[in-house]
Protein backbone atom coordinates (compact mmCIF):
# COMPACT_ATOMS: atom_id res chain seq x y z
CA UNK A 1 0.00 0.00 0.00
CA UNK A 2 2.66 2.61 0.69
CA UNK A 3 4.43 1.51 -2.07
CA UNK A 4 1.37 2.35 -4.19
CA UNK A 5 1.00 5.59 -2.76
CA UNK A 6 4.19 6.31 -2.98
CA UNK A 7 3.90 5.70 -6.58
CA UNK A 8 0.79 7.84 -6.80
CA UNK A 9 2.87 10.57 -4.70
CA UNK A 10 4.79 11.33 -7.85
CA UNK A 11 1.65 10.97 -10.24
CA UNK A 12 -0.69 13.38 -7.83
CA UNK A 13 0.34 14.40 -5.13
CA UNK A 14 -3.22 15.39 -3.65
CA UNK A 15 -4.35 12.05 -3.41
CA UNK A 16 -2.24 10.69 -1.04
CA UNK A 17 -3.28 13.35 1.09
CA UNK A 18 -6.94 12.25 0.43
CA UNK A 19 -5.49 8.42 1.79
CA UNK A 20 -3.79 10.08 5.06
CA UNK A 21 -6.45 12.17 6.05
CA UNK A 22 -9.39 9.57 5.58
CA UNK A 23 -8.11 7.35 7.88
CA UNK A 24 -7.34 10.64 10.64
CA UNK A 25 -11.00 11.72 9.77
CA UNK A 26 -12.65 8.57 10.61
CA UNK A 27 -10.73 7.88 13.62
CA UNK A 28 -11.57 11.38 14.98
CA UNK A 29 -15.31 10.51 13.80
CA UNK A 30 -15.35 7.48 16.02
CA UNK A 31 -13.88 9.35 18.74
CA UNK A 32 -16.24 11.66 18.60
CA UNK A 33 -19.13 9.02 18.88
CA UNK A 34 -17.86 7.37 21.45
CA UNK A 35 -17.77 10.86 23.30
CA UNK A 36 -21.44 11.39 22.59
CA UNK A 37 -22.28 7.75 23.70
CA UNK A 38 -20.65 8.36 26.82
CA UNK A 39 -21.78 11.84 27.16
CA UNK A 40 -25.34 10.30 26.65
CA UNK A 41 -25.63 7.61 28.90
CA UNK A 42 -24.03 10.03 31.36
CA UNK A 43 -26.44 12.54 30.94
CA UNK A 44 -29.27 9.43 31.18
CA UNK A 45 -27.70 8.57 34.44
CA UNK A 46 -28.52 11.94 35.48
CA UNK A 47 -31.80 12.56 34.50
CA UNK A 48 -32.79 9.35 35.51
CA UNK A 49 -31.86 10.18 39.05
CA UNK A 50 -33.40 13.43 38.75
CA UNK A 51 -37.02 11.32 37.81
CA UNK A 52 -36.15 9.00 40.55
CA UNK A 53 -35.67 11.83 43.59
CA UNK A 54 -38.92 13.56 41.91
CA UNK A 55 -40.92 10.41 41.97
CA UNK A 56 -39.23 9.66 46.04
CA UNK A 57 -41.08 13.61 46.50
CA UNK A 58 -43.75 12.64 44.82
CA UNK A 59 -44.22 9.42 46.96
CA UNK A 60 -43.54 11.42 50.28
CA UNK A 61 -46.28 14.43 48.90
CA UNK A 62 -49.22 11.75 48.15
CA UNK A 63 -47.89 10.11 52.29
CA UNK A 64 -48.41 13.83 53.45
CA UNK A 65 -51.62 14.68 51.79
CA UNK A 66 -53.11 11.62 53.06
CA UNK A 67 -51.93 11.96 56.53
CA UNK A 68 -53.30 15.65 55.95
CA UNK A 69 -56.72 14.21 54.82
CA UNK A 70 -56.90 11.71 57.90
CA UNK A 71 -56.23 14.48 60.28
CA UNK A 72 -58.53 16.75 58.79
CA UNK A 73 -61.06 14.28 58.88
CA UNK A 74 -60.31 13.07 62.70
CA UNK A 75 -60.96 16.38 63.28
CA UNK A 76 -64.08 17.25 62.12
CA UNK A 77 -65.66 13.96 63.64
CA UNK A 78 -64.09 15.58 66.57
CA UNK A 79 -65.65 18.68 66.11
CA UNK A 80 -68.48 16.86 65.50
CA UNK A 81 -68.67 15.16 68.25
CA UNK A 82 -68.26 18.21 70.26
CA UNK A 83 -70.67 20.25 68.43
CA UNK A 84 -73.19 17.54 69.38
CA UNK A 85 -72.00 17.52 73.16
CA UNK A 86 -71.84 21.07 73.50
CA UNK A 87 -75.79 20.62 71.53
CA UNK A 88 -76.91 18.07 74.03
CA UNK A 89 -77.53 20.67 76.93
CA UNK A 90 -78.68 23.35 74.77
CA UNK A 91 -81.49 21.31 73.53
CA UNK A 92 -82.35 19.72 76.73
CA UNK A 93 -82.16 23.63 78.83
CA UNK A 94 -84.51 25.27 75.64
CA UNK A 95 -85.56 28.28 77.57
CA UNK A 96 -88.94 28.41 78.66
CA UNK A 97 -91.79 30.54 77.38
CA UNK A 98 -92.64 32.77 81.12
CA UNK A 99 -93.57 36.36 81.95
CA UNK A 100 -90.09 37.60 83.42
CA UNK A 101 -91.92 38.32 86.62
CA UNK A 102 -93.03 34.72 87.24
CA UNK A 103 -89.32 33.16 86.64
CA UNK A 104 -85.81 32.78 88.10
CA UNK A 105 -82.70 32.08 86.23
CA UNK A 106 -80.46 29.17 87.11
CA UNK A 107 -76.76 28.14 85.47
CA UNK A 108 -76.70 25.00 83.47
CA UNK A 109 -73.20 23.25 83.75
CA UNK A 110 -73.86 19.91 82.32
CA UNK A 111 -76.93 17.25 81.28
CA UNK A 112 -76.06 13.99 81.71
CA UNK A 113 -78.10 10.82 80.63
CA UNK A 114 -77.87 8.81 84.41
CA UNK A 115 -79.22 10.69 87.60
CA UNK A 116 -75.69 9.33 89.02
CA UNK A 117 -73.58 10.80 86.73
CA UNK A 118 -75.52 14.27 87.29
CA UNK A 119 -74.79 13.71 90.93
CA UNK A 120 -71.03 13.05 90.52
CA UNK A 121 -70.91 16.20 88.81
CA UNK A 122 -73.19 18.10 91.72
CA UNK A 123 -70.39 16.49 94.00
CA UNK A 124 -67.49 17.61 92.22
CA UNK A 125 -68.43 21.77 92.15
CA UNK A 126 -71.15 21.65 95.27
CA UNK A 127 -68.14 22.74 97.24
CA UNK A 128 -66.24 24.83 95.20
CA UNK A 129 -69.29 27.71 94.76
CA UNK A 130 -71.19 29.39 97.41
CA UNK A 131 -74.92 28.61 95.49
CA UNK A 132 -76.97 25.90 95.91
CA UNK A 133 -76.53 23.31 92.53
CA UNK A 134 -79.07 20.62 92.15
CA UNK A 135 -79.98 18.00 89.61
CA UNK A 136 -83.28 18.95 87.50
CA UNK A 137 -84.96 15.82 85.46
CA UNK A 138 -86.01 16.81 82.08
CA UNK A 139 -87.96 14.87 79.16
CA UNK A 140 -87.35 15.51 75.29
CA UNK A 141 -87.17 14.12 71.88
CA UNK A 142 -84.43 11.89 72.73
CA UNK A 143 -85.34 10.83 76.30
CA UNK A 144 -85.19 11.87 80.10
CA UNK A 145 -81.76 14.00 80.64
CA UNK A 146 -80.77 15.22 84.01
CA UNK A 147 -79.21 18.75 83.91
CA UNK A 148 -76.95 19.73 86.47
CA UNK A 149 -77.63 23.86 87.55
CA UNK A 150 -76.73 25.92 89.74
CA UNK A 151 -79.17 28.17 91.61
CA UNK A 152 -81.23 31.13 91.85
CA UNK A 153 -80.86 33.58 90.14
CA UNK A 154 -83.25 36.39 90.35
CA UNK A 155 -81.81 38.16 86.79
CA UNK A 156 -80.27 36.25 83.43
CA UNK A 157 -77.30 39.32 83.64
CA UNK A 158 -76.78 38.05 87.68
CA UNK A 159 -76.86 34.42 86.47
CA UNK A 160 -74.57 35.17 83.49
CA UNK A 161 -72.10 37.14 85.89
CA UNK A 162 -72.20 34.50 88.23
CA UNK A 163 -71.38 31.57 85.48
CA UNK A 164 -68.65 33.45 83.81
CA UNK A 165 -67.17 33.75 87.55
CA UNK A 166 -66.90 29.83 87.35
CA UNK A 167 -65.41 29.78 84.14
CA UNK A 168 -62.88 32.11 85.08
CA UNK A 169 -61.94 30.02 88.54
CA UNK A 170 -61.83 27.16 85.84
CA UNK A 171 -64.79 25.22 87.90
CA UNK A 172 -66.53 24.64 84.71
CA UNK A 173 -65.23 25.00 81.22
CA UNK A 174 -69.09 26.05 79.52
CA UNK A 175 -72.86 26.72 80.64
CA UNK A 176 -76.18 27.89 79.74
CA UNK A 177 -78.42 30.31 81.31
CA UNK A 178 -82.10 28.49 81.77
CA UNK A 179 -85.20 30.56 82.96
CA UNK A 180 -87.40 28.31 85.44
CA UNK A 181 -90.25 28.61 86.85
CA UNK A 182 -91.03 30.87 90.17
CA UNK A 183 -92.33 28.48 92.63
CA UNK A 184 -93.95 29.82 95.48
CA UNK A 185 -92.39 29.06 99.09
CA UNK A 186 -88.16 27.68 97.99
CA UNK A 187 -87.11 29.08 94.80
CA UNK A 188 -85.02 26.72 94.81
CA UNK A 189 -87.95 23.60 94.28
CA UNK A 190 -87.80 23.39 90.84
CA UNK A 191 -84.70 21.94 90.63
CA UNK A 192 -84.95 17.75 91.53
CA UNK A 193 -82.94 16.19 94.69
CA UNK A 194 -83.62 12.96 93.01
CA UNK A 195 -84.45 11.19 89.72
CA UNK A 196 -87.85 10.77 88.41
CA UNK A 197 -89.42 8.75 85.39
Amino acid sequence: MYLAIYTQKRENPYIVRIYLILPLVGVLALAGLVSFIIYSGIKTSALQAEINILNLRKNEAEVQLTRAAAEISLFKDRLSNLQQHRNIPAAIGENLTLHPDSSIYAVQVSAHRSYQDAERMVRSIRGRISRRVAVQPARIATGLWYRVLVTSFDSQGEAQSYADSLVRQKIIEEYYIQRLPRVSGSADTSAATGPRD
